[in-house]
Order: C-alpha cells, then sequence, then structure tokens
C-alpha cells in the first residue's frame, strides 16, 4: 500500500471514529434538551454502549499520544464513566429544582472517584489533576496554572475592592418582565448579525447553556431564558455563540483530523469571553443594539439610554451563578473551582 492510500485510509478511520463520538454528542444534547424525564435509564444505558464502542474504535484509529492514552482505559471503566455521568445529570436537575444540594452530592462523589480511578490508569508526574487537565487543555500542569491564577488573584482582588468604594449604577432595568418569545427572537437577531450560522446551527434552551458540535455545518447552542432577567439571557446566548462561530470556522474538509479540531478549551473559551465581554459589553455595541433592544422591549427600555445601559450592564456584583458572573467576579469562580478541584482530589486519594 502506497503512503498516499495510507494516509486516504488513515483519513477514512478518523471520519469514522468522529461520526461515532458526534453520535454521543447528539444523544447528550438530546438528554439536555429533549429527553423525557422517565427515558433517563436508557439513555445512561445507550451512552454507555456507543462510548464503549467510540472507544475501542478509537484504539485503531488515533494519533500516537491518544492512542496510548486510549489504551489505558478499559471497556468498563468506559462505560461505568459514562453511564454515571448520564445519570447524575437527572440527579443534578433533581437537586438544583429542590435547591438541595445533599441530593446530588452521592453522584458527585461517583464522579470524583472515577476520574481519580481516570488519573491513576493515565498516570501523572505530579497531580492526578495533571493526567485530567490533558483531555482538555494538551501539555498543561498545575504548576504552570497555579502561579497564573494566584497572580491573577492578587490583581483582581484589589481591582474589586476599588470598584465595590463607588456607587453601583443602575442596573434595574435589566430586572423587569420580559416576554420569553421576544427574547428569543432578539437573541436570535444579535448572534446572526455577529456571524453566527443558523442553517448550521441552532438555538435552543437547557438548564444550564452549553455549545455542542457535530461538525461545522451543525454547531448547536443552548440558552437560559428567565422572563425577569434580560441580561441573563442575551450574554448568555453571546457566550454560547462565542463558541459556536470557533466550532462552524473549522475546516468541513478537515473534519474528524486533528487539524479539523479545536485546539483545547483555553482557545474556545477565549471565543466565548471574547464576544460576550470585549465586544456585546462595549459603548460601540449598545450604540448599535440598543435601538434593536428598545424595538424589541420599548416599554421596558424605552428611556433607558446607550450611557445607562453600557454603565447597568457592567456592574459589578458578585453572583453564586457563574454564567450570571460580572466581568470581574467571573474570575473568582474559575479559580476557587480549581482550588475545589485540587484540594477534593486529594482528599478522595488519601
Amino acid at each position: 500500500m502506497s503512503a498516499k492510500d495510507q494516509y486516504q485510509e488513515y483519513q477514512e478511520r478518523m471520519r469514522k471514529l468522529a461520526d461515532l463520538g458526534n453520535l454521543v454528542a447528539i444523544a447528550r444534547w438530546d438528554q439536555e434538551v429533549n429527553m423525557p424525564e422517565k427515558g433517563n435509564q436508557f439513555r445512561a444505558q445507550q451512552l454507555g454502549t456507543i462510548s464503549t464502542l467510540h472507544h475501542q474504535k478509537r484504539n485503531l484509529a488515533q494519533t500516537q499520544k491518544d492512542l496510548d492514552k486510549a489504551r489505558k482505559l478499559s471497556s468498563d471503566f468506559v462505560y461505568r464513566l459514562s453511564t454515571t455521568t448520564a445519570e447524575a445529570h437527572q440527579s443534578w436537575l433533581k437537586a438544583k429544582e429542590a435547591n438541595d444540594f445533599s441530593q446530588f452530592a452521592p453522584m458527585l462523589n461517583k464522579i470524583v472517584d472515577l476520574n481519580l480511578e481516570k488519573a491513576e490508569l493515565y498516570g501523572y508526574q505530579d497531580h492526578p489533576y495533571d493526567a485530567l487537565m490533558d483531555d482538555f487543555e494538551p501539555e498543561l500542569t498545575i504548576n504552570e496554572v497555579e502561579p497564573t491564577f494566584e497572580e491573577a488573584k492578587k490583581a483582581l482582588k484589589p481591582l474589586y475592592d476599588k470598584i465595590q468604594e463607588n456607587p453601583k449604577p443602575n442596573n434595574d432595568f435589566l430586572f423587569q418582565h420580559f416576554d420569553p418569545e421576544q427574547q428569543t427572537q432578539l437573541n436570535k437577531r444579535i448572534i446572526y448579525d455577529l456571524g453566527y450560522d443558523l442553517q448550521a446551527g441552532r438555538l435552543d434552551f437547557s438548564e444550564h447553556p452549553f455549545t455542542i458540535s457535530f461538525g461545522p455545518e451543525d454547531v448547536r447552542i443552548t440558552t437560559r431564558l428567565k422572563s425577569n432577567n434580560l441580561a441573563e439571557s442575551i450574554w448568555s446566548t453571546i457566550h454560547e455563540a462565542g463558541h459556536g462561530l470557533y466550532e462552524q470556522g473549522l475546516s468541513v474538509e478537515d473534519y474528524g483530523l486533528p487539524s479539523g479540531t479545536t485546539i483545547g478549551l483555553g482557545i474556545h473559551e477565549s471565543q466565548s469571553r471574547l464576544y460576550e465581554n470585549n465586544l456585546a459589553k462595549s459603548l460601540p455595541f449598545f450604540k448599535a443594539y440598543l435601538p434593536t433592544m428598545q424595538e424589541f422591549f420599548p416599554e421596558q427600555l424605552g428611556n433607558v439610554s446607550v450611557e445607562e445601559f453600557y454603565k447597568g450592564i457592567n456592574a459589578v456584583e458578585p453572583s453564586l451563578i457563574r454564567t450570571a458572573s460580572d466581568e470581574i467576579t467571573y474570575h473568582f469562580h474559575i479559580i476557587i473551582r480549581f482550588e475545589l478541584k485540587l484540594k477534593k482530589l486529594w482528599w478522595s486519594k488519601k
């Protein structure tokens, strides 16, 4: 077989592998968006089966590094992790609705234990979290992340304190009744103008906003609608559209190949935050879009000026919900989660 024939066979195998991975993604998207509650047990089983098959095929088709990692995980482990994660989602939804963490805690502990087991199977030098981070940001280690976060804390805390010394801008106009259907139409107008291709994607609703890709020409996003909070809806949607634009910008010709795959979550998140904050919370954005928002909500926003909206949306106030946090305190959520994960993994290990 010639080198050209071998490469063509490699491409075919990689694309078939991507197809299997996207079947898993479609099942997860449906679980979040459309699946009835009683379907969860069967969906967990289905996800476990497809994930196991996907894992087995990876052993035949992946690049050397991925192949080495895949060989360290047994099919049984992949099935257990996939089914537990799927079951945990329903548990989380019920706990969230009841505002009772204890309902979700047992499933969370199972997931932590499984991920610790995964880290041990992968192997690591300094910390189990290094092995896990590599799945999302290749080659990154806690020895690199911790100093970065320490520098960020040193800069962010004084900045936050200084902001709190000043009067908080009025943003009451964001917390009125906003018709959900009108919010949806406004969101679609904005993300279309930003370049998100609605013929190669769609906007749906879920308890937690997310983006999922089945290929560059089918990238779906979800958002969360609240009738009494316009900001959470619009800026969550723009955030996810940033993720979606990155995925839609990947090469169609390289589908399934490393060159047609996202490079890591660091770049991914940089795109979503770029659109959400640097673009969509800027003064020029409101000069362009406040008239459109006022068309959709004349009673609620008709008397709000560009300057008032700009200051109001950029108000800094802590929130327990990461996706609803402002541009400053959002970073504390990431840092705190990182520190908790490090401690939790060590506690579980010991």
